[in-house]
Order: structure tokens, then sequence, then C-alpha cells
């Protein structure tokens, strides 16, 4: 839940100009007349209510001579709490997503291609997935995706 104004803009400003500095909150802080200390703390009162879920960097992994592949797989439903588990010990993998579908777990790998397969090929032998389907990427289109705090 974002609980003021202030807030939002900050939340807005944090997706479009996050400052490359080495006290990036004091500039925060500066852009909206309040101290470095209240820019962290409002910053870590929207992680800590969950509308902030990650702050970091974005890579293009392939200039880094990585290789992302999106997975779909069949899930037996009681390896759910399992993934969950397994997936925040494999930072290969940067998402993952339980669907209403057949095809009820989605999710993204990103590493050296030699480790590719070996994390998919872990991930289906841990959690008995079935129809284990790699939707490699063939053309990327980049979006700036800011949501906007209202």
């Amino acid at each position: 839940m974002i609980e003021d104004k202030l807030d939002r803009k900050i939340l807005n400003a944090l997706q479009e100009e996050f400052p490359l500095h080495q006290r990036p909150f004091k500039v925060i802080g500066e852009m909206f007349g309040i101290s470095e200390q209240e820019a962290m703390q409002r910053v870590q009162g929207l992680i800590d209510r969950g509308v902030i879920r990650r702050m970091g960097p974005v890579f293009n992994y392939g200039d880094m001579d990585l290789v992302g592949v999106l997975v779909a797989a069949k899930m037996p439903p009681e390896s759910a709490d399992k993934a969950e588990e397994i997936f925040k010990d494999i930072p290969a993998v940067t998402h993952a997503y339980l669907r209403d579908h057949e095809y009820n777990l989605w999710f993204t790998v990103i590493a050296e291609e030699e480790d590719l397969e070996r994390i998919i090929f872990r991930l289906s032998r841990e959690l008995n997935l079935a129809d284990v389907t790699r939707l490699p990427r063939y053309r990327e289109f980049k979006l700036d995706t800011v949501f906007e705090a209202k």
C-alpha cells in the first residue's frame, strides 16, 4: 500500500531516474526536499509493504555471454511449496510463476549455455516436471516498463 503522495513520487522516480551516485538516497532526498535518512526510510517502507519487490539493475545478459530461456512445464500441485524453496537457491532462475493452466509452472533461466540444461534438468527431476518446454528468445523487443503509482 502506498501511504501518501510523496511515496508515490519517490516510487515513480525510482523507476525512471535512480541516481548512479555514491549516495543515491541523498540525491533522492534532495529531489524531494527530504533528508537522506527519510528517503531511505520511505523506500524501506515500500519494500516492507510489498510495493517494491526488487531493486536492482537490469543487465543485457547477451552481452555477458549468458543465454536465457522461458520454460513452461506441467508440475504436480504438491510440488508448489518445494518449487518456491528450490527457486530461492538458484539465482539463474530470475522469474517463476504458477498459472491456472495445463502448463502450470513458467520460469526463466539466465545462465551460461553449459549450465542452462543442467539447471532445467535439476528442476525437472526435483519437482517431477512433465512436458518441459523451452521457449528460447529469437528476437528481443525492449520495452521500458514503468508502473505509475497513482
